[in-house]
């Protein structure tokens, strides 16, 4: 019986090293190499018919090669596709697969979910949240790699990949105040969130670093909704004293935003500024006037948290520690839902 082709003759038909030939295969530090150069490989493996051998490959290195992923709300989320992708690539870029677990909110469900994965023998765990908040990791993964994405962990036990939503705040109600607005209202969420705080916190201080008085007064709360913002909104713009802008917690509460000016007959951006949160694309692109608004990097999360769990892996066996806390920026997109206040225009 003929011998199973090897690494070694992949590398001797390619005219290059078995170094360069593993990586190539197991998609490592493919940046190094040129597009000639790994099709030669890819090539010349396919021809003579060489396959990895990953259960080798594991008992060799300790490791499954799978990254798991859980959340509760994965599928219900728009935005968690961007964080999967953003994992995903950067899962793959490694030679690395994604495991993605969606537990409904249940706690039950959650747990089966995490039991699977370590039967899996995952590498690692991204505990994802779609909404900013304070998450509690379960105890099961005390002696599992996890990190938290876009989530505040309840212990220092595990480190955290979280976007900068009170400077997201900030910058967005600085673009209106760069337009000359000074009666700036906030519709926020009655949710006891993270997010909420922090978006709140980002709106005082770019009032205060302008020189502008808070007034509780332009400060409105609703359920997350359209429906719940349109109420939030009637009541702030229904007076003689209204705000000349409204600063969004979300693009969704925005569109509510947008109703109750439609039915005060106020023109956006003419009459009323509005800026919202998230940039989910399917509402910030779809009104009209297209929403500006402040960009949640679901994406780069996803990809800096398996970053986190890589890193992790390769310090396992030093002193050196993995960053507690990586925080990424949220950028305003601007569109044509602001412009100066009729009065300056």
């Amino acid at each position: 019986m003929a011998a199973r082709p090897g690494i070694r003759d992949v590398a001797a038909l390619s005219g290059v090293s078995v170094a360069t030939v593993s990586q190539i295969l197991n998609g490592r530090r493919l940046e190094r190499y040129s597009d000639d150069t790994r099709r030669l490989v890819n090539e010349s493996a396919a021809k003579i018919g060489y396959k990895p051998n990953s259960f080798a490959r594991g008992l060799r290195t300790q490791r499954s090669g799978v990254i798991g992923m859980v959340s509760n709300q994965i599928v219900t989320t728009p935005y968690a596709g961007k964080l999967v992708l953003g994992a995903q690539s950067a899962a793959q870029r490694d030679g690395l697969v994604l495991m993605v677990v969606n537990s409904e909110g249940n706690t039950d469900t959650e747990l089966r979910a995490i039991r699977s994965l370590l039967q899996h023998q995952v590498d690692g765990v991204l505990y994802a949240a779609l909404v900013k908040q304070i998450v509690h990791v379960p105890d099961v993964l005390d002696n599992t790699i996890t990190t938290v994405v876009h989530g505040h962990p309840s212990s220092t036990n595990h480190p955290a990949v979280l976007s900068d939503e009170r400077d997201g705040a900030r910058r967005a109600v600085r673009h209106l105040l760069d337009y000359g607005h000074r009666r700036i209202g906030f519709v926020t969420t009655t949710q006891v969130l993270v997010a909420a705080d922090e978006r709140l916190t980002g709106y005082h201080e770019a009032l205060a670093q302008s020189d502008v008085q808070f007034d509780p007064a332009l400060v409105k709360a609703g359920e997350t909704s359209p429906q719940g913002a349109r109420q939030a909104a009637l009541e702030l713009l229904d007076r003689a004293d209204r705000p000349t802008a409204i600063f969004c917690f979300s693009d969704h509460m925005a569109m509510g935003v947008y109703q109750a000016a439609s039915l005060l007959g106020l023109r956006i951006p003419e009459d009323l500024s509005v800026v919202g949160f998230g940039d989910l694309e399917l509402i910030s692109a779809g009104l009209m006037p297209q929403l500006t608004t402040v960009a949640i990097p679901y994406f780069d999360m996803g990809a800096a948290a398996v970053r986190s769990v890589l890193d992790r892996m390769e310090q396992s066996g030093g002193s050196a520690a993995a960053p507690s806390q990586v925080l990424l920026p949220c950028d305003l997109v601007s569109r044509a839902s602001v412009s100066a206040p009729a009065t300056q225009a």
